[in-house]
């Protein structure tokens, strides 16, 4: 036999070696849609692979294989596709840990990893984020309308000057002014596991052996040869000399046979087991020994030996939570201590019972066995009531777990039984009745603040706040009490996460400080987050993006997000955020007038985000009219009757992360549109039509719209009139865009010039161009309202027999700068001669003429004029 082994142990020894020396460590799978890269690892922990930016960090702590690795990479070759190179990085002052750092290709390379147990695998998948691409291209697509990035102005004149009025919001529901309401932080609640009543564990399986509860008691050696060799086998287990029992044992058995003290001798041989892996470090029981102890207590009669064995096995059972078994054993234990009058016994292995019938969700049978008087005889009242509860709860019925603690409520004494606390606090939590479970969370601290759950009841009790909308800063408080109490990481992350849920996204009005608590969302304690806490974690990231406006990085992140793999009712929540999103992109480009982009972000986005939420009538309104700003009919019209297959009834109402400037109802949309259009088309008096049946989100509306129908019906008193009433009158102003604002600006004072209003057109040009300051340079629409504007204000302002000499000479230079190949340069030369020459200064006004009489560019009609100057110029010098 011995010589049999030996044989075994040379060949496995041989082989060994030579499968790890054609070991392979790395191993590369290309695919249409990705690419894999399987690394060798015995276990999950063993790699850690972290993405940051456009590169991969690879890192473990084993040597030898991180050489391994670096070996394969060297003689693979990486796709192109996916990565650059990769570089080995030696410990130094920031890791003491070396690594391999992977270039990717590009940023939308994306990667997740997983681990292969059967295989002992490391698998990381990297794929090209089209979304992603697709993001980064509509954001930096060329500009098919107008280029610069405009700041929204709201026009004043020279007329009447009113108190600016803040423009009407859409209202999020919110007890409190400063804060949003819990919907728009870190929204995502989940249930807490319920408190499983504790047991008092039988012994430490990595310390103890059965012989714990059972000693293997000396034998009488005297008596007889067979009880010498016993004893004999005794000793050398107590000497730890293994190999000379198992030998001892054998000629026991060749002598006296194999029953013969087959318990005894089935004891030693498993206890040396155990005791022989402890000695190595190897705390973890071994499964031939538990087999062999299992065959002990199925066979032996030997109540002693059968009962500490039990005890043994019960502990294992409830270590590796396998409770059919401990049910099992526990049930045979109870009756087998009851049998032998053995009452302490009896009441240890009713509550075994009981913890793995909860464990097990046999709710049915705990409410039996409660019931039973002779457990009730055994067992404390309060911890039947608590595994009652609790196999309640683990089967989530809720209220049926209230009304039996409102049932027995008044019934306990204190201490009241932790789980008993604890598990109605969560399920009035569950319920929605946070007042009640505050209280209740509140009395589980006062009487159980040891226990291992007093994080989570911190954290809850601050959640319920919350949810209650108490005072915000009293709830920011008691999440931070969470953070530095807690005693589980997982809780206390979970509490940093709702703290910046609550202050840095939540609050309206952020300042430094607000952003800098953004660092707790940092994770570097938690090696595998709980894919409950993922969720709110990327919950909370995303909507930080949203907050700080940067929707193309928030657009991105979401992209990137595991959306299919989501239970319908999470994957709604980021859909809801993804069209807010959306509706931000096309809302900036379309105040900017990039008119393509916004139609452009709402085609690429509409199935993914836009048409999975309720309808949002001002980004259809916006749509469409970026459309007809493109002069795309075509595309209009057919917008217009998707418009006209949706229902007022579905508006949206949340989220509203991006505030809307005008209040609207689809139809409403649609009747202003078709207005839009017959302006568009230059069909005025449709547009009157239309106007006076068109109900419109805002009164002011009619004004503008009406200012600008008379304008081109050539209605010039009416239209300023209408103007008049629009710039004047308390509101929002309608006229945000660069270019609407100059359209309003042309129609307006050109209404007023029309009529010879000089001094009027002199104020209001003077006011307007004031004003609008900010638009100077946005794009080239603009840019030709306020130079026209400019050179009427100039042509009139000049026309004075003695104007303001500083002022126009100021309005003349700033004119040059503004616009030096202006068409209108030559005359605005000839105005500023005229300056000169009414101040008194001849020579400098005979020098500007002459330039102009240089001047190729100069009209032939302006010359004569010149000449003619320049001759009374000539007169007036002779008389002087």
């Amino acid at each position: 036999m011995n010589k049999t082994i030996f044989k075994l142990l040379t060949f496995t020894c041989l082989f060994a070696p030579c499968r790890a020396g054609f070991a392979q460590y790395i191993e590369q799978t290309e695919n249409n849609d990705f690419f894999r890269l399987a690394i060798h690892s015995e276990a999950p922990e063993q790699l850690i692979v972290r993405k940051k930016g456009s590169t991969v960090e690879i890192k473990t702590l084993n040597m030898e294989l991180f050489d391994k690795i670096v070996e394969d990479m060297k003689k693979i070759s990486l796709n192109k596709k996916y990565f650059s190179n990769f570089n080995v990085l030696e410990p130094n002052s920031e890791s003491n840990v070396p690594s391999i750092v992977i270039n990717l290709s590009q940023s939308s390379v994306e990667l997740f990893s997983f681990y292969k147990d059967r295989e002992k695998k490391k698998v990381i998948d990297f794929w090209i984020d089209a979304d992603a691409v697709g993001t980064k291209e509509a954001a930096t697509a060329p500009a098919q309308v107008a280029k610069a990035e405009p700041k929204k102005v709201v026009v004043k004149t020279a007329v009447k000057k009113e108190a600016p009025v803040q423009s009407q919001k859409i209202a999020i529901p919110s007890n409190n002014d400063d804060f949003k309401d819990f919907r728009y932080g870190a929204s995502f609640i989940w249930d807490y596991e319920p408190l499983s009543p504790r047991i008092v564990k039988p012994l430490n399986l990595e310390r103890k052996t059965p012989e714990y509860f059972y000693p293997i008691k000396e034998r009488d050696f005297k008596k007889s040869e067979k009880e010498a060799h016993l004893q004999l086998a005794i000793n050398l287990y107590n000497k730890k000399k293994w190999g000379l029992m198992y030998k001892s044992i054998t000629l026991f058995q060749k002598k006296y046979g194999d029953e013969e003290q087959i318990d005894l001798i089935e004891y030693l041989k498993a206890n040396a087991i155990l005791r022989e892996e402890l000695e190595k470090g190897k705390t973890k029981p071994v499964k031939m020994a538990i087999s062999m102890f299992q065959n002990i207590v199925s066979r032996t009669k030997d109540y002693d030996m059968r009962k500490g064995v039990s005890k043994y096995l019960l502990a294992y059972y409830f270590e590796n939570k396998e409770y059919v078994q401990s049910l099992d054993l526990a049930k045979k234990l109870y009756v087998d201590s009851k049998e032998n009058f053995d009452y302490e016994q009896s009441d240890s292995a009713a509550e075994y019972i009981l913890f793995s019938l909860a464990n097990l969700n046999q709710v049915e049978q705990v409410k039996q066995l409660v019931s039973e008087k002779t457990i009730q005889k055994l067992l404390p009242k309060q911890v039947l009531m608590a595994y009652e509860m609790f196999s309640m709860m683990k089967l989530g019925e809720v209220e049926e777990t209230i009304k039996y603690f409102e049932k027995v409520e008044k019934t306990l004494t204190k201490p009241r039984h932790e789980a008993i606390l604890y598990n109605a606090a969560e399920a009035y939590f569950r319920m929605g009745n946070y007042d009640k479970a505050v209280r209740l969370y509140d009395d589980f601290l006062a009487e159980h603040s040891y226990h291992i759950k007093s994080s989570e009841a911190r954290l809850r009790i601050a959640l319920s706040y919350d949810l209650l909308e108490r005072d915000p800063y009293k709830v920011e408080e008691l999440y931070k009490n969470a953070i530095n109490r807690s005693q589980i990481p997982d809780i206390s992350y979970e509490a940093r996460i709702r703290y910046v849920g609550h202050r840095s996204v939540r609050k309206k009005k952020i300042d430094n400080s607000d952003r800098e608590i953004r660092v707790f969302l940092d994770n570097d304690n938690i090696e595998k987050l709980d894919k409950d806490l993922k969720k709110l974690l990327w919950l909370t990231r995303l909507r930080i993006f949203i907050k700080d406006q940067k929707f193309e990085e928030a657009l991105s992140f979401l992209s990137a997000l595991p959306l299919k793999t989501m239970k319908e009712e999470e994957r709604r929540v980021y859909e809801a955020d993804g069209a807010e999103i959306v509706y931000g992109i096309i809302e900036h480009n379309f105040k900017a007038s990039e008119y393509a982009k916004s139609f452009r972000a709402y085609e690429i986005y509409k199935d993914t985000y836009v048409n999975k939420v309720a309808t949002d009538p001002y980004l259809n309104y916006i749509v469409a009219k970026s459309l007809l700003k493109l002069k795309l009919t075509d595309q209009f019209e057919k917008f217009m009757t998707h418009l006209r297959t949706l229902k007022d009834e579905e508006q949206k109402t949340f989220p509203i992360w991006v505030e809307r400037n005008e209040l609207f109802k689809i139809n409403d949309v649609i009747g202003e549109l078709t207005l839009l259009k017959n302006l568009q088309m230059g069909e005025w008096d449709e547009a009157e039509k239309s106007l006076a049946k068109v109900t419109l989100s805002n009164e002011l509306k009619k004004f503008y719209f009406s200012g600008l129908i008379d304008y081109n019906l050539k209605k010039y008193a009416s239209a300023e009139e209408a103007f008049e009433k629009y710039m004047t009158a308390p509101g929002a102003r309608i006229a945000t865009e660069p270019i609407e604002v100059a359209e309003l600006l042309k129609a307006y004072t050109d209404s007023i010039y029309e009529q010879g209003k000089s001094e009027k057109f002199k104020k209001v040009a003077r006011a307007l161009l004031d004003d609008t300051e900010s638009l100077k340079g946005s794009n080239t629409y603009v840019q030709g309202v306020r130079e026209r504007l400019q050179y009427l204000y100039l042509e009139m302002t000049g026309a004075e027999l003695k104007p303001d000499f500083v002022t126009f000479s100021k309005d003349i230079t700033a004119f040059k700068k503004d616009y030096p190949s202006s068409q209108y340069q030559g005359r605005i030369n000839y105005l500023q001669g005229m300056m000169f020459v009414k101040e008194g200064k001849f020579k400098e006004g005979r020098l500007v003429f002459e330039e102009i009489l240089k001047d190729s560019e100069s009209s032939e009609y302006l010359k004569e004029m010149v000449r003619a100057e320049l001759s009374l110029l000539q007169i007036k010098e002779r008389k002087i």
